[in-house]
């Protein structure tokens, strides 16, 4: 897209204030465009915004309503949406009791979702439910979808006892996050998460619409396509590395990738042009 092809119109990037990825994106398409054609806002601000009108059911016109909102928001028509959150956090958090956060919380992150469902124009990615940025799979979920779609995926197990039954090398992974070796792994929830060893450093790859950024081997670049086809999700980030005696694998999936890597910020300014033309 030429600089000044938007007619007016302008990209919208619903981030946090410490995303670096998005605010990459933002820098590219400033630069390409002029820094009044991109806007970047919270959450927070959209939800907790004056004057914010969701409506649904059959006759209603939602669309206009979203769009009305994204223009008092943004300050111009939206051409094509960014969105990087996975919730609203209300404002005064800070001041109120837990349970009332987590209320305010759950309802302002329902009204963002509809915001963004309602929006006419390009959304990167669609929200849906529960997640705002796309799928909110679990990381085993989105691997048994990765290998469907062709993907090889770093080897998984589930137990009952990682102590009674261990697989040599291999790490147990907790719902903390935290990974331990099968003797080290600390009293639980069952049934334990358990994967393969991996050889050297992992490294990060995007999908951007239908083309795929990053050191995955081009053979599996079909795959990744289709994997981000069928989830609906018009970015995803994967993660990958090699494994003994499997090669190249996919270790964790993600429909908001950090864009930390090099040119994929790039890649994604390059989707919201090609979204927005």
């Amino acid at each position: 897209m030429a600089a000044g092809g938007l007619s007016g119109r302008i990209f919208l990037l619903v981030a946090d204030p410490d995303d670096d990825g998005a605010a990459t994106v933002a820098r590219r398409l400033a630069g390409r465009h002029g820094p009044d054609a991109v806007a970047v806002r919270t959450g927070a601000d959209v939800v907790f915004a004056p004057a914010l009108v969701v409506r649904a059911g059959a006759g209603s016109d939602s669309a206009g309503s979203a769009l009305a909102h994204a223009e008092r928001v943004a300050g111009g028509t939206p051409a094509a949406v960014l969105c990087r959150v996975y919730g609203a956090p209300p404002p005064w958090a800070a001041r109120a009791s837990p349970g009332d956060v987590s209320y305010a919380a759950d309802e302002s992150s329902a009204l963002l979702l509809a915001w963004l469902a309602a929006l006419p124009c390009p959304v990167v990615n669609r929200p849906t439910l529960p997640g705002l940025p796309g799928p909110a799979f679990t990381p085993t979920h989105w691997l048994g979808l990765a290998t469907r779609a062709g993907l090889p995926c770093q080897g998984q197990r589930m137990t009952t006892s990682a102590r009674s039954h261990p697989v040599p090398g291999w790490t147990v992974r907790r719902p903390d996050g935290r990974a331990y070796g099968t003797r080290a792994v600390p009293p639980g929830p069952r049934p334990a998460h358990m994967a393969a060893p991996l050889e050297g450093a992992a490294a990060d790859v995007v999908v951007a619409g239908d083309r795929v950024h990053g050191p995955l081997e081009p053979s599996l670049h079909d795959a990744a396509r289709r994997l981000a086809s069928t989830t609906g999700c018009r970015l995803l980030g994967l993660r990958v590395a090699q494994q003994e005696g499997a090669g190249q694998v996919v270790t964790d999936i993600d429909p908001a990738p950090r864009l930390a890597a090099a040119g994929h910020a790039e890649a994604v300014a390059d989707l919201m042009e090609r979204l927005a033309a």
